[in-house]
């Protein structure tokens, strides 16, 4: 049995495609996934063409992994353009979110709760607790608030 008579089958690509998905799993690095990606192209490329020779077979291997290497490029740079995080901004992530009024505010000083944390915060209003109010800025550690009209 030669190599070129054990890619004769699409099932060997899809094969081969599926056993590099489970090891990008295993042992996650993403390198993987884009060459399990292009043996599934060809195992495709072979279920449409099922006489193709082992080099028009390898030629589609090669075009296959490029194409999705390109197309998850794109992905990610769309992805990351889209989905903003607050990784490595602070405070100043919460600034424009809501939060609740959790202790009176005396002299301009109060505390609110944004998300599972409390924070101490500054108001130019009187604030009572479970009011509604918006951040607008972040100093140090402590949030300027304002109540939501």
């Amino acid at each position: 049995m030669t190599i070129s008579a054990i890619f004769d089958s699409y099932w060997y690509w899809l094969s081969a495609a599926l056993l590099l998905f489970i090891l990008e799993i295993i042992a996650p690095g993403v390198f993987l996934m884009w060459i399990g990606l292009g043996a599934a192209g060809v195992g495709v490329f072979l279920l449409l063409f099922p006489e193709a020779p082992l080099a028009l077979q390898l030629i589609a291997l090669a075009f296959s992994v490029t194409a999705a290497v390109c197309l998850g490029m794109v992905w990610q740079k769309k992805n990351r353009e889209t989905h903003h995080h607050g990784l490595n901004q602070g405070l100043e992530s919460y600034i424009g979110r809501t939060a609740i009024v959790s202790q009176d505010f005396v002299s301009g000083q109060g505390r609110v709760r944004l998300d599972d944390s409390f924070f101490t915060a500054l108001a130019n209003q009187p604030l009572v607790t479970g009011q509604s109010v918006i951040v607008i800025n972040v100093n140090e550690t402590v949030l300027q608030v304002q109540a939501i009209s």
